[in-house]
């Protein structure tokens, strides 16, 4: 299950991979107390190709979670990022509520309380961590902690297939400290955990 909770509202939305499945109910939202809620039926990950001097081409690659008739309706679909092997990637990442008129920008709201989130991107191969796709987040939050709704991601030579998970931490209850992952999870949510397949050309 995808979850994404901010300050001010609550979201909770199942995810199916590429590869599996989470059940009957493709999406749902949840209110803890008083206050708005939200739904996210879109999560777009966009990169454009750097050259050897790290200057935009104006190539671009995306690859979409997409749940646009909501809770209930269909189940969720995730597309495959198709890459390039040793080819380096400017990227953002963009969350979306498609079903209001017009368009909810949640990324906008992330970016505002940047001091409580904080995305990792951990390229897996079987199951296990590989460094053979790195990546590095750009933005930063008031601390100058890494956020990560922009990154620069590389690819080696020789990667292999596998998947890019994107995970959101809210740090509802405790302070962001670090750069890496926190080995402790007191206080600290995971708002989004998603895995996108990855292929190369």
């Amino acid at each position: 299950m995808l979850h994404v909770k901010l300050k001010s509202f609550v979201v909770i939305i199942a995810f199916a991979a590429a590869i599996a499945a989470c059940g009957d109910d493709p999406a749902s939202v949840d209110v803890d107390g008083p206050g708005e809620s939200e739904l996210i039926t879109s999560v777009t990950l966009s990169l454009e190709e750097l050259d050897d001097q790290g200057n935009a081409t104006g190539i671009t690659v995306s690859a979409v979670w997409d749940d646009s008739d909501g809770p209930g309706g269909s189940a969720p679909t995730i597309e495959t990022l198709q890459l390039k092997q040793g080819t380096t990637y400017q990227g953002s990442i963009e969350l979306l509520d498609t079903t209001k008129d017009p368009v909810e920008n949640i990324t906008e709201e992330i970016e505002e309380e940047a001091d409580e989130h904080q995305f990792f991107y951990i390229f897996n191969v079987d199951g296990n961590e590989s460094d053979a796709i790195q990546v590095a987040r750009n933005d930063t939050d008031s601390q100058g902690l890494a956020l990560g709704l922009n990154y620069t991601l590389s690819v080696s030579n020789d990667a292999p297939e596998g998947g890019l998970r994107v995970i959101l931490l809210h740090f509802e209850d405790a302070e962001k400290e670090s750069n890496d992952f926190p080995a402790e999870q007191t206080g600290i949510d995971t708002d989004v955990d998603i895995e996108f397949p990855v292929q190369f050309e």
